[in-house]
């Protein structure tokens, strides 16, 4: 309260409303703009200095604004899932004798609502002082971002002048975008888009899956389709999990100095659609110990929580997985969005040949296509490609464990025929052909794959093609042979030891 007198000796006393903002601070070098998740105080309530505001997130952390003295809470000016310039005022505090008054009243509706946009606070002091009817303009045709391009005569922005842009512009029938069409969970993930694209260091590659095996196992279970959706999903899911806990790289995160830490235990991503239309990721990690049915479940609960709205409870997957069969695409570049390390999206299945298909019995496969980009900060691309054909065997050798009781590598069934010699022999000279990439009319019966080539490219290329093989071995003859001992082995020396 400010007391004074006049000429005449009256005394006159007038209240001086004291008022602070609230201020986004520096949080971090480099950093621009931060995404406000949550108030923590309402307009109307009494605040102390030190208490906690909102929290707002950096591509760093979560972060805590706290008040810079004591008040009421006047006002924010604007909304949680916002995304905030540094520097830039979010709300203002009361304080002095005009907060005690305001503490009295119990009403929060009493508290004056602040009605100016982020975006109009962002900009300059110029434009703060426009009329009321240039600012309805703006806002009708969303030009906040374009007010400093307007051309102006003077120091004040004038209808006229706005008017004029847009039909220089072409964009006079713009109509406001409807209200709330951009949720705050839609500039939430589009902010950590934002964010982690700005880190990364992208990289993709693609291999290729005989999906014979999951399309008939999905035809045993006679699903519908959006349960088999789901379970070819969550499959998908399991085989790059558990091929995760081989790869340690897969499983790590690159921290803010630039250091790359590898943590114990994966944990994924599946991309859905919440129910509202919008993208989503589920977030869950799953056990060692975990059997396909808790995996299952797991994921599955996630997925609904997720599409019903909810917030997934564990955050930062290190690889997201997108399902494209459902809308039929065939192939696709994922993106990847740091702190993940690594984007895979499958394709819709569709028929190749196995053999040179100019051939007059030339056989076919149903495969799809495996996309992954991951960080190169990360992983390398000798690693990617060591996780995509992990991926890809546990794939083509899956066994549903929930319709048979089996592990993923399952045994034989037991009332498979014996086969003879040159049956097996065939056999294993198809899937080197597939693996190679060659018709099997090239594969020699008498050579081992140690003569394939003695440059690093090709050794790593027989690496992992003896690798499969012996996934191929194990799943369909129930025998072990360690790779390097493959390498060494010619066609014939395969099928003696398998029949």
């Amino acid at each position: 309260m400010l007391r004074s007198s006049t000429s005449n000796g009256e005394i006159i006393e007038q209240e001086i409303s004291m008022s602070r903002e609230i201020i986004v601070p520096q949080l971090g070098e480099g950093l621009r703009e931060v995404l406000l998740v949550k108030f923590c105080k309402q307009p109307g309530e009494q605040v102390v200095q030190g208490d906690i505001l909102c929290q707002v997130e950096t591509e760093k952390a979560v972060t805590e604004i706290e008040a810079p003295c004591d008040g009421v809470l006047e006002v924010w000016k604007t909304s949680e899932g916002a995304v905030v310039p540094v520097g830039e005022s979010i709300g203002r505090l009361q304080t002095g004798d005009a907060a005690d008054e305001k503490t009295a009243q119990v009403e929060t509706a009493s508290v004056t609502v602040e009605t100016k946009t982020l975006a109009s606070d962002a900009s300059s002091t110029a434009n703060r002082s426009m009329s009321p009817r240039t600012r309805s303009l703006i806002q009708k045709h969303d030009l906040w971002n374009e007010v400093e391009r307007i051309p102006r005569s003077g120091s004040k922005l004038t209808p006229d002048e706005v008017q004029a842009y847009l039909d220089q512009r072409g964009s006079s029938s713009i109509t406001a975008p409807a209200e709330g069409a951009y949720s705050a969970l839609q500039r939430r993930e589009a902010f950590r888009f934002v964010q982690g694209a700005r880190n990364c260091v992208p990289a993709t590659l693609t291999v290729r899956v005989v999906w014979d095996r999951i399309e008939s196992q999905l035809s045993e279970q006679n699903l519908t389709v959006s349960d088999a959706n789901r379970w070819t999903t969550v499959a998908l899911a399991w085989c790059i999990e558990r091929a995760m806990r081989d790869h340690p790289l897969l499983r790590s995160r690159i921290l803010p100095d630039q250091q790359r830490v590898v943590l114990s235990e994966p944990r994924i991503g599946i991309a859905v659609r919440t129910e509202a239309n919008e993208f989503a990721v589920a977030v869950f990690q799953a056990d060692a110990t975990s059997t396909f049915q808790d995996f299952f479940d797991l994921a599955t609960g996630s997925m609904e929580s997720v599409m019903q709205g909810k917030e997934s409870p564990q955050q930062d997957a290190q690889v997201v997985l997108s399902n494209m069969m459902p809308f039929h695409i065939h192939d696709s570049v994922p993106t990847v969005v740091a702190p993940a390390v690594a984007t895979i999206v499958v394709g819709d299945p569709f028929w190749a040949p196995r053999d040179d298909p100019s051939k007059p019995n030339a056989r076919w496969n149903r495969v799809c296509n495996l996309s992954m980009t991951f960080d190169h900060r990360a992983l390398g691309g000798i690693e990617a490609a060591r996780f995509s054909h992990a991926v890809k065997g546990k794939l083509e050798q899956f066994v549903n464990p929930i319709a048979t009781g089996k592990p993923i590598s399952a045994e034989p069934r037991a009332d498979t025929p014996a086969k003879g010699k040159a049956e097996i022999t065939e056999e294993l000279i198809g899937k080197l052909a597939e693996l190679l990439g060659i018709a099997p009319s090239l594969v020699q019966s008498d050579a081992c794959l140690a003569d394939v080539g003695e440059d690093s490219l090709l050794s790593l290329d027989v690496r992992l093609v003896a690798e499969r093989m012996c996934q191929f071995i194990s799943t369909n003859h129930g025998r072990e042979i360690d790779p390097d001992e493959l390498i060494s082995m010619t066609v014939e020396e395969m099928a003696v030891e398998l029949g």
